[in-house]
Order: C-alpha cells, then sequence, then structure tokens
C-alpha cells in the first residue's frame, strides 16, 4: 500500500471535514481522535447517525472499534444505553478499561461471569453470553437500549458459541442499532443482506485496505527472503533454491543432511532483533511448544532487555501476584515464568494462569516483552499488535487430525503485524520446510478474505426460552430467521420475516377498540389469515433445516415434560434458566435429586464431570462412596438422554468425563495446590480455568434451585480460594 504524500493527505483530511458539516455529532466525535479517520470509519458513523445499523468488515487492526466507540457517544449524549459485547472475558475487561479511560467511572460498567461493575451504567462492556441471558429474562437493564456493539462478529461461525450471537441478533426489538463489527470475509455482502432482512435498514462498510501494510517473508535456512517480487509474483530466487533443495534431497536416505539448517527459536528472534523486527509473535500450536521456546531462549542466554526495562517489568509483576500465596509459587512456575520476563520473552497460551496472561498482555503492549510465543488464542481479538508475526508451521491439530490452516486463520494470525501510528509496516515471517512450498505459501497470502458460515442450531435452552416467550408458530418462524437459514434458503427467511409483520399487524387489528371500523378490520383480519396461510405452505415447501431440529428437540423435552402442550412447565422454566453445554442432562440430575444427598465437596467432584474435557488420556481415579454413586447415577442418565438424541437424529450432548473429580476434590478438601496437581499432567491454568468453570455454574445452581443453595455455597467456600480466587487481576 502506498502511503500519501503531504499534499494528497492534507486534501483527503479537508475533504473529510466538508462532508463532515453535514453530520454534527460525527464531526465533534472525530475532533475528539488523534488521527484522521479513514474513509471507512467515516462512512459508518455518519450512517450510525443517520439512524442505520451498520456493518463494519476490516482487516485486523484497521480501527472498526472507533466505531463501536462513536456508538458508546451517541448513547452518552442523547441518555440512552450502549452495550458493548465481547466473546471472550479478556477483551471485555481490555475494552472497559479503554472505555473508562474515555467516558469517566460512572458512565462504564461492566458484566461478564467474574465481573458485576455499575450495570447500569449507560455504556455496558459484557459477553455475548450475558446479553443473551438478559434477553431470555427479560432484564430491566434492557430499558432504554438503543445501540448494541458486536465485536468480533464473525465468532457466530464458531461450531461450540456462536449461536450465541444469532440469538441476540434474532430476538433484540427492532429500534436497537446493531454495529456488527468483523474480520474481512468474502461473503459480507451476504451477511449483511441478512441483517437487514432481520435488524431492517443497515449499511454494509467494507474495507479490505490494511492501515499499515503486510509483507511476506519466508525463513529458507538461514535466509530471510521476500515471499514475493516484482507484480506480486512468487520471489524466483525463493523458487529457485526450493527447486534445488527438493532435487538434493531425492532418493536420498539422508533428507535430514541435505536440508538447509534451520535457525533454532533462539537464532531466529536474534536474527529478526538484528533486522530491527521486533517485538515479534512467533505462533506455535502447541502450549508445550510455546514453554518449550521460552526455556530453549532462556538456556541460549537470550536478553533483550536493560536493566531499566526489567525494574518496570519487575513493578508490574509484583503489582499483579501479589495476592497470589506464597507457598504456591514454585507450584505455579512463577520463577520460570520471572527469568523468562526479564530476558523480555513469554508464552501465552489458555493453559498459563490467568494472572500471569494478563501480567505478559500489559508488558507486551509497554514493550517490555520483546518476544511472545503463542498458540492462536491470541489472534482472537486481544490488542496485542507486533511489528512482525512468525508462523513455525502451516499446519495444526484439530483435536482429530493434523490440518492445515485456513486463509481465515493465517489472515487473522499475520493481521497481528504492523502496530497503526507506530509502524510503517507490518511483516509475517514463514518458516520453511521441506513439507511445504513457497506457492501454498504464496495462495494463503493472496488469500484476504474467508467466508462466514453460520453454525446456528437451536439447543434445549434456547428452544424452551422460545416457547416460554412466544407461541409454538411465532418461535419457529423466529428460528426461520437465522443466518444458518438464510444459508440455507434464503428464501426462507424473507418468508419468515413477512410472516413475523403479517402477525403483528394482525394482532393490531384484533386489539383495536374503534367500533366504527370493525367491519372493515374483520375483512383485513380475514385477509391477513389468508395471507399467513399462504407463507406458511411456502416455508414448510422449502428446505427448513432450523425448524426442523427445532420440532426433534421439543419432541424430546415434551417426552420429559419440560413443555406440556407447547407450555413451558415448572421443571422447563428450570431448563430455562441453565446456561451450560451439559443444560438438559444437569436438569435431570436436579429433578432425579442426584446432588440432594451429597456433601459440598462431593457436589464439587460430581459438577466436575460436566465442564472438564481431557485434553490427554490419563489414568484418574474417582473418589469412593456417595460421589461415586452419583456419578454412577449421573451416567445412567446420560446414556438414556444420548439414546433419545440419537432416536430423533440430534447430534449428541457431550458426554460426562470424570478426569478431573479426585482434582477437584482434593482441593474442595482443603489439600495445597502441590499435593492436588502431585502426579497430574495437568498445568495450573488448566486446573485454576476447570475450577472457574465449576464455581460459575455452581453459582448458578444456587440461584436456580433454591434447596441447593446452602450446599452449593459451602462448596464455593472451599474451591474459590488460593489461585482460584486471585487468577485474575
Amino acid at each position: 500500500m502506498n502511503q500519501l504524500s503531504p499534499a494528497a493527505a492534507f486534501e483527503r483530511a479537508k475533504r473529510i471535514q466538508t462532508e463532515l458539516k453535514s453530520h454534527p455529532e460525527t464531526e465533534k466525535f472525530f475532533n475528539t481522535l488523534s488521527f484522521v479517520p479513514d474513509d471507512f470509519q467515516k462512512i459508518a458513523c455518519q450512517a450510525l447517525e443517520e439512524g442505520f445499523g451498520v456493518l463494519v468488515a476490516a482487516p485486523t487492526g484497521a480501527g472498526k472499534t472507533v466505531v463501536g466507540e462513536f456508538a458508546a457517544t451517541l448513547a452518552s449524549s442523547n441518555e440512552s444505553k450502549c452495550f458493548y459485547t465481547t466473546p471472550i472475558k479478556a477483551l471485555s475487561n481490555q475494552k472497559f478499561n479503554e472505555l473508562t479511560q474515555k467516558f469517566g467511572e460512572n458512565k462504564v460498567g461492566l458484566l461478564t461471569g467474574d465481573s458485576n461493575i455499575n450495570p447500569d451504567a449507560q455504556i455496558v462492556v459484557m459477553t455475548t453470553e450475558v446479553l443473551r441471558n438478559m434477553i431470555y429474562s427479560n432484564s430491566s437493564n434492557l430499558n432504554q437500549l438503543r445501540y448494541v456493539v458486536m465485536d468480533e462478529v464473525h465468532y457466530l461461525a464458531d461450531k461450540f458459541r456462536g449461536a450465541v450471537w444469532e440469538e441476540i441478533l434474532i430476538h433484540l426489538p427492532e429500534s436497537v442499532r446493531i454495529v456488527s463489527l468483523s474480520a474481512t470475509v468474502s461473503n459480507a455482502e451476504e451477511f449483511g443482506e441478512w441483517l437487514q432482512m432481520v435488524r431492517g435498514e443497515t449499511k454494509i462498510v467494507v474495507s479490505e485496505t490494511r492501515p499499515v501494510p503486510l509483507y511476506q517473508h519466508v525463513f529458507f535456512g538461514n535466509r530471510l527472503l521476500d515471499l514475493f517480487g516484482e507484480e506480486q509474483k512468487l520471489n524466483p530466487e525463493l523458487m529457485q533454491m526450493e527447486r534445488n533443495t527438493f532435487k538434493n534431497i531425492r532418493g536420498s536416505w539422508a533428507t535430514k543432511d541435505r536440508l538447509p539448517k534451520s535457525l533454532s527459536r533462539p537464532e531466529v528472534i536474534s536474527r529478526l532483533q538484528k533486522e530491527q523486527l521486533l517485538p515479534a509473535i512467533t505462533f506455535i500450536f502447541s502450549r508445550n511448544g510455546c514453554d518449550q521456546a521460552v526455556r530453549q531462549c532462556v538456556l541460549a542466554g537470550l536478553r533483550l532487555n536493560d536493566q531499566n526495562e526489567i525494574s518496570q517489568i519487575k513493578e508490574v509483576v509484583s503489582q499483579n501476584i501479589k495476592d497470589i500465596p506464597a507457598e504456591d509459587l514454585t507450584v505455579i512456575g512463577y520463577y520460570e515464568w520471572m527469568e523468562g520476563l526479564q530476558r523480555g520473552v513469554a508464552a501465552h497460551h489458555a493453559g498459563l494462569l490467568p494472572a500471569f496472561k494478563v501480567t505478559v498482555e500489559q508488558l507486551f503492549q509497554r514493550g517490555l516483552i520483546k518476544a511472545v510465543f503463542a498458540t492462536e488464542t491470541l489472534a482472537l481479538g486481544i490488542n496485542m499488535p507486533a511489528r512482525t508475526v512468525v508462523l513455525e508451521k502451516l499446519t495444526k491439530w484439530n483435536g482429530e487430525a493434523h490440518v492445515p490452516i485456513s486463509a481465515g486463520e493465517y489472515t487473522q494470525l499475520t493481521g497481528r503485524a504492523g502496530r497503526r501510528g507506530i509502524d510503517v509496516e507490518g511483516n509475517a515471517v514463514i518458516m520453511w520446510n521441506k513439507d511445504l512450498d513457497s506457492s501454498s505459501i504464496g495462495m494463503l497470502a493472496a488469500t484476504r478474505t474467508y467466508p462466514l458460515r453460520s453454525s446456528f442450531k437451536p439447543s434445549y435452552n434456547m428452544s424452551i426460552n422460545l416457547i416460554a416467550r412466544v407461541d409454538y408458530e411465532s418461535a419457529r418462524n423466529l428460528l426461520e430467521q437465522s443466518l444458518a437459514q438464510f444459508q440455507a434458503d434464503k428464501a426462507v427467511v424473507g418468508l419468515a420475516k413477512q410472516v413475523t409483520k403479517t402477525e403483528k399487524l394482525r394482532q393490531e387489528l384484533i386489539n383495536s377498540k374503534d367500533e366504527q371500523n370493525q367491519k372493515k378490520h374483520n375483512e383485513k383480519i380475514k385477509r391477513l389469515d389468508q395471507e399467513l396461510s399462504t407463507l406458511k405452505n411456502r416455508i414448510e415447501s422449502r428446505t427448513n433445516v432450523i425448524a426442523k431440529r427445532f420440532d426433534r428437540i421439543l419432541s424430546i423435552l415434551r417426552k420429559y415434560q419440560y413443555i406440556d402442550s407447547d407450555q413451558v412447565t415448572q421443571w422447563g422454566k428450570l431448563l430455562g434458566k441453565i446456561y451450560a453445554e451439559s443444560d438438559l442432562l444437569l436438569a435431570e440430575l436436579i429433578r432425579r435429586g442426584v446432588f440432594n444427598e451429597l456433601a459440598p465437596r462431593e457436589l464439587v467432584a460430581v459438577i466436575s464431570s460436566l465442564v472438564f474435557e481431557s485434553r490427554i488420556e490419563e489414568e484418574f481415579q474417582i473418589p469412593k462412596g456417595a460421589t461415586t454413586a452419583a456419578l454412577q447415577k449421573l451416567s445412567k442418565i446420560w446414556a438414556e438422554l444420548n439414546e433419545q438424541e440419537i432416536e430423533h437424529r440430534i447430534e449428541t450432548s457431550k458426554a460426562p468425563d470424570f478426569g478431573f473429580c479426585t482434582i477437584s476434590y482434593r482441593w474442595a478438601a482443603g489439600n495445597s495446590l502441590t499435593n492436588v496437581l502431585k502426579n497430574t499432567e495437568l498445568n495450573v491454568g488448566d486446573f485454576v480455568r476447570n475450577m472457574k468453570q465449576i464455581v460459575d455454574l455452581l453459582r448458578q445452581l444456587g440461584l436456580i434451585v433454591p434447596e441447593l443453595k446452602e450446599i452449593c455455597d459451602r462448596a464455593l467456600n472451599l474451591i474459590d480460594r488460593g489461585v482460584v480466587a486471585f487468577a485474575t487481576i
């Protein structure tokens, strides 16, 4: 991307100012920024001021969040509310801090599973699940809601959590303006068309321009080569070296000896330092690989920080870990971690203690860490841009097999390179190996977009809440307006939307007290009934895959008496309050009294089987007595439900996992962290994360089942301690 000349930049800024005169709120907001806004930011903000919803699709680091902040500004100025939603707690915390600095503590709140700060504020940052739960509970916090910012909206493609985004988009009143912020996707127009159908007037704003140009390189042996040459064609020198290498190794038993010698991880970082390409993020699709990389750098004697920087690091760390018990420092790996930090290197992955992870993010943002070795979780929206991104491989383990990364994943990962306002360019570096060639790298690098595919499907909880809010036909109609249905057969969404409008008009006529025009009203109602019948028949004749799954789920819910003649029963109301992956299983456990005779630590062990998912095969024992008996009952109930799901052709629910039962039981019994983790392969980060999930589920259980509140509170007192209580900063 060519940089604008000073004269051209001046003319562009002048043009923008002229165009803003007709949008006073946008102009006022842009005057508070420290940079000249890009065209896509201007178009999106002006559309918001005009009363439209907006979909903004732009590359990572392009500044999409400026549009979200403008929505918050509009809410702040007109005494309405703005909810700013994010997919993960870490991003919510980060956004809360940013908006607090901008608007002040009194105007900004935070709602996540861990935090409840100023929930009645005009601007509230929250995870998407919190907003979904608010909608289903008819929360008073929804009053005066005018704007909802959905950051990283492309997460609706997520297999496990994506449905939440669509639930929100379908259920929110049309009066609420949606600000959808997405990575660049190739089907933005399709997504925008769906938004227009279900949300009303929506402006689609697409930018494919990176604010900081990205250059692609390949480490071939010890040489750092450009991937592309002139006219964005593959570098002929790289291709020739590649051909020569393959000729040399062809037919040889000593393949490794004939390959170009690859640089070690410390050597790569040293070379990047020499080329002034730090700070860098090296993506390694393995937690152990990230930790090993830090150890390798330490053992190699790598030092990237001076004494002044080391002093600053010690100050930050001292503040962030002050609440962690001193006796736990060794077992959590504090001293090894600290040694890496002082040298300017760190790992970042889901297995880290949350306080460690947040500290790494803070230090990297301040330039005190120069090299981070990370899994792909770092690419999930957290603000940690670097000058350079290194990819060791272009394959990853997906839980079943090693598969090539997609063009979308490549774009997300390399999008971290290049810091706006700091760097004039970003750099992506690929480590060459014999299992890939420059043409495959070039194809990934040249593909800038990827399609957004819905993962939406009705769950038990969603189905119950739909039936509780509206009648069966209306619930089915709402589901037919999903993006999943739109992508399967877009005509159904349009027809379903028309049904909703027609039914609304019909009801208004029925409720009308105008006796003089009653005859006309009755005639109109008759015509609308005929129109509705025609529309519904047209829908049924098409591919309504989502509604069919809904019907199958309802069949199971009727069998277990969660609904009766499409009316939600008392047990159904309980199920509607359970927000967990194993929602129906948990409801049945409550219903059949499996928890009633358990002691607090036994309850902790049993609950753990609903949240834990083993990463590796590991032998485990189950606490004897009441715990074993309860887990046997749980297994029997799950098997029963599993049979029903197979019979009704529904994807089966997650099986309980007993691999964390003894560990959680020991922690609830008061054992030290060292004793709890002894003879296990579980790292402290995973331990804390799983204990936090148990804490969340116990709190939920205590709230929805008054009879279990006392035992849940006692269990929480036993486990919410030590590193679990001080997991975040």
